[in-house]
């Protein structure tokens, strides 16, 4: 394991999930990611800007070049517009996770360096677009003392 991070709510501190990297390879120049988030927090779009900051501090504190994840199709639907967006896929296992009694595929997707600073770079212009418009746009920021992500 290279780092995690529990997610809390501001206020509340209630831990909504977890942010995790591993299998680091320094070498090669990537790692692999994972989130989990409490399911009373599905459906909910704040949670998941917890993975944006902690993407943001991957490619900020370690030399990555690629950071790898991995989800069952079930959960890809659920943010199938990141995909080609930001998400590339680079492989599938057909019939590999038993959920819900039936098998689904396990899905390999990538973000580089490169492709992950041009989608922060559109995230924040919508950012400043929201705040103009007079909309509170979501934040979260890192405490690293406590290895916490915190919405603000």
């Amino acid at each position: 394991m290279l780092c995690n991070f529990l997610v809390v709510r501001n206020g509340s501190g209630q831990v909504i999930g977890i942010v995790a990297a591993y299998q680091a390879d320094f070498r090669n120049g990537h790692a692999y990611i994972a989130q989990y988030i409490f399911p009373d927090f599905h459906g909910v779009a704040w949670p998941l800007e917890s993975m944006v900051i902690f993407i943001d501090y991957l490619f900020l504190v370690f030399p990555f070049r690629k950071l790898y994840g991995a989800t069952i199709q079930n959960s890809a639907n659920r943010f199938e517009t990141a995909f080609g967006e930001v998400w590339i896929e680079e492989g599938r296992l057909t019939e590999h996770e038993y959920v819900n009694g039936a098998y689904v595929d396990l899905i390999t997707v990538s973000v580089t360096r490169e492709r992950w600073a041009r989608h922060r770079a559109t995230l924040e212009e919508s950012r400043l677009l929201a705040a103009v418009e007079g909309k509170r746009p979501g934040a979260l920021a890192m405490d690293g003392d406590k290895n916490l992500l915190r919405d603000a």
